[in-house]
């Protein structure tokens, strides 16, 4: 139950990036000077192996499972935040984003967790507002990593994820 529960999520994350990539208007002199996160646990998007994740994975002692082709971590932290699970994901071999969900939520817990994300990157970064499911959902890119805030329902609750991916999503000018 739990690898169906992970695996609709993960489908459901990369449906909200197209979407938000689709309905979304940037300026191009928007600037940010502060790079985003490409750097988890050691390994770094685009370039480590999965082989290198795991290896940098054991040698930190972090409980981590495979279901298919991504690596599940248990109950991670990121920036002062507690998750549920953090899923590393794989394009040909290279680790390709790194997806921090806090799942089981009500609907309001799911927006207040959001806007905790939100505060964590808005005075770094540009974060663009976007509407997916009647939620709000932000995004920003900065170089080669894409950042993506999101909630999404399913039969236990919602669930919030941040999810940093390696590549640019394509901005309607």
């Amino acid at each position: 139950m739990k690898k169906i529960f992970i695996a609709l999520t993960l489908a459901i994350c990369f449906s909200a990036a197209v979407a938000q990539s689709q309905e979304t208007t940037v300026s191009e002199d928007q600037e940010v000077a502060v790079a985003l996160q490409n750097e988890f646990w050691g390994s770094i998007l685009g370039e480590t192996s999965k082989h290198d994740v795991k290896a940098k994975l054991e040698s930190r002692k972090l409980s981590s499972s495979e279901y298919g082709s991504s690596i599940i971590i248990d109950a991670p932290t990121l920036d002062g935040l507690n998750y549920t699970y953090a899923s590393m994901d794989f394009d040909e071999d290279v680790l390709s984003s790194v997806t921090f969900m806090k799942s089981g939520l009500s609907k309001e817990d799911a927006i207040v967790f959001s806007k905790a994300i939100y505060g964590n990157l808005a005075d770094k970064y540009v974060m663009i507002k976007t509407h997916v499911d009647g939620f709000d959902c932000y995004f920003t890119n900065v170089g080669t990593t894409t950042c993506t805030i999101y909630i999404t329902q399913t039969e236990y609750g919602y669930t919030t994820s941040v999810c940093y991916e390696y590549g640019t999503v394509k901005l309607k000018n």
